[in-house]
């Protein structure tokens, strides 16, 4: 669903580690370098991360739209998203849910709820709960669908689900970016049905570190787009907000569009240096912390 992560050209676990990959002898330059040299006494020379860069995908797109559009910043930057998610309506969404959030960000007609019933239905995961309020509230927000009433349904059996309505939104023990998705979505569904009561002092502060300027938190698109949406309701976090809206032309990617992570690097790198190991290259070819 991220479209990330190429394959790392020469790699492979089945064949030898390419030329280009092994250590050279003491003395001899790398294929396409200039003359060898020693590194600078006193410092260690250390692998660099392998690139893993992510496609845009258009649920970010869109709402990466609706925020800009909602804020009225940047139009050269919505006529981009526009553009994509034009685009990748012609070619074909990749599924229901980001069809009808490409069209709703576009003030196209979507039924939003037929295409959760289209991409869920049947869907058994333990998860299922959550991503179904999940995508609903996306909708809603995109203007696709109703607010859900809350709790979801009876079957919702993920964390939190209980008498207080807000508590469906719990994500405690769930990893950070999981956090703030979910307080966004708690603020915006709370808002959305008239019922900001619902939203704690607690909320608004996992929200927070998104109003910051600087790369998303936990590399997270989406979950900062949706926490940036949530926090234009509260008067406070306005200037804020619209500073960051007008910051995302630089995370566009060359097609207009929005990713859902600001990158895989991480993951590249560790499974590139699992292939290098499994193809048998040295130990300090695999080993970033060890100078090469």
């Amino acid at each position: 669903m991220t479209y990330c992560a190429p394959p790392l050209p020469g790699v492979s676990l089945a064949t030898p580690a390419p030329d280009r990959f092994r250590r050279p002898r003491r003395g001899t330059a790398r294929p396409g370098a200039g003359p060898a040299r020693r590194p600078a006494r006193g410092r260690r020379r250390t692998g660099r991360p392998a690139a893993g860069p992510c496609d845009s995908r258009m649920l970010e797109s869109a709402l990466a739209l609706r925020l800009l559009t909602v804020t009225d910043v940047d139009p050269d930057a919505r006529e981009r998203l526009a553009r994509r998610l034009k685009t990748g309506l012609d070619e074909g969404a990749p599924d229901p849910v980001q069809e009808a959030a490409a069209r709703a960000a576009l003030g196209e007609y979507a039924d939003g709820r037929g295409a959760l019933a289209r991409l869920l239905g049947g869907f058994d995961h333990f998860t299922a709960g959550r991503k179904h309020l999940m995508f609903r509230t996306v909708l809603a927000e995109l203007g696709a669908d109703a607010f859900a009433e809350l709790p979801y349904s009876d079957s919702d059996s993920g964390p939190g689900s209980g008498s207080d309505p807000g508590s469906v939104f719990e994500a405690r023990g769930q990893q950070r970016w999981l956090i703030t998705e979910m307080a966004a979505l708690k603020v915006l569904h709370a808002f959305g049905t008239r019922a900001p009561r619902l939203v704690t002092e607690d909320d608004w502060r996992a929200l927070e570190p998104c109003a910051l300027p600087g790369p998303p938190p936990y590399g997270n698109h989406l979950a900062r787009i949706l926490a940036l949406l949530a926090l234009r309701l509260r008067p406070r976090y306005a200037a804020a907000v619209r500073a960051r809206a007008r910051e995302l032309r630089n995370a566009l990617r060359e097609d207009g569009g929005l990713p859902f992570l600001t990158g895989m690097d991480v993951f590249a790198t560790a499974t590139g240096g699992l292939a290098l190991a499994g193809a048998g290259a040295p130990a300090p070819r695999c080993d970033p912390s060890r100078p090469h």
